[in-house]
């Protein structure tokens, strides 16, 4: 949900109001409140249909609500939703179903997602402050493999940040809301710009969004986690293994010259000195890689080609010339 979005222990449980409300899309049944965020609040409900089966429930503030009272908003909602609900992956977070809630007589949107026991990554820097690059470059990788799946799928994520980022012990990782940001996105302008710790500079403004703009968010969570510092301009602490350049190529401010896609940005992960270098804006070079050679190549040399050319026609001659010897002895001989 917002960059401020909590969930795991320590939320205060609160009274349900929406206790009296018929199911969500005629089957999630309200239960109790476990979060709460800048763009709504979350509550865990109960499938009808299956038992024991628990999911989230996201319910938007008013000022994000007054959209379903517009047939264009309405439309732009359920556009996205549907867009989301392609994704199937096991490292997101899948998207139930699409629905309004009354309270007080007025209408709220409310999704539905699976819900995910794991804590967020927000609840884990929250506890230990930062990570260890042996810790959190595999989550960061994670992470980009599975927004670069929503990508083949043309679904851009737009809301990347270490509250929609589950982790589990063992360190495996689901990414939610695949939805939220990209249904706002219609009513963003120069004039009415919103506000993110994690957005790019063209989201803020209601500028061209591309997969880029997940780039740049993904940017500023490897930055987050690795020093534990929001991530604005003014953090200054230095990163580990030369990280900080892929941080510079992701967070540009021009889209063209970040890093073009979560491909490009797992690639730097691994091989972040490669990008020392700089290249032409929107262009993303694989690195040369240095490998052991073949043993059948082990034996070449750097001898230039035209003189291994030079060299074979000497021993050619020499053949010549040795037959040529041969054949005038046995001749004396004769």
């Amino acid at each position: 949900m917002s960059d401020d979005f909590q969930s795991g222990a320590n939320i205060e449980i609160v009274v349900n109001p929406y206790e009296s409300q018929p199911p969500v899309a005629g089957r999630y049944v309200f239960l109790t409140e476990i979060g709460a965020g800048a763009l709504g609040r979350v509550y865990i409900a109960n499938d009808q249909r299956k038992k024991g089966r628990r999911v989230a429930v996201k319910v938007f503030n008013p000022r994000m609500s007054t959209d379903i009272e517009d047939p264009s908003g309405a439309r732009r909602f359920v556009r996205a939703a549907r867009e989301a609900a392609r994704l199937d992956h096991p490292s997101i977070l899948s998207l139930l179903a699409i629905d309004t809630v009354g309270l007080k007589g007025k209408k709220r949107i409310a999704i539905v997602q699976e819900h995910e026991s794991w804590p967020t990554l927000a609840t884990v820097l929250a506890k230990h402050g930062s990570l260890s690059a042996d810790v959190a470059l595999p989550i960061v990788d994670a992470i980009a493999e599975a927004v670069d799946i929503a990508h083949e799928q043309d679904v851009l994520h737009l809301d990347i940040h270490p509250g929609n980022v589950f982790v589990s012990p063992s360190g495996e990782v689901r990414v939610s809301d695949f939805f939220m940001r990209s249904a706002m996105h219609d009513e963003v302008t120069p004039q009415t710009p919103i506000e993110g710790l994690f957005l790019a500079p063209e989201q803020k403004t209601g500028g061209e969004l591309s997969r880029a703009t997940d780039v740049y968010a993904l940017g500023l969570l490897l930055q987050h986690v690795l020093t534990g510092d929001p991530p604005d301009a003014s953090s200054t602490q230095p990163l580990p293994n030369a990280l900080d350049l892929v941080v510079e190529r992701a967070t540009r401010d021009n889209p063209d010259s970040r890093l073009p896609g979560m491909e490009a940005f797992r690639h730097a992960l691994k091989s972040p000195a490669a990008y020392r270098t700089p290249v032409p804006s929107g262009v993303f070079v694989t690195p040369e890689v240095s490998a052991p050679l073949p043993l059948a190549l082990a034996a070449s040399s750097d001898v230039p080609w035209f003189l291994w050319g030079a060299l074979g026609v000497g021993g050619v001659l020499l053949v010549v010339l040795c037959v040529g010897v041969i054949i005038g002895l046995i001749a004396i001989q004769v």
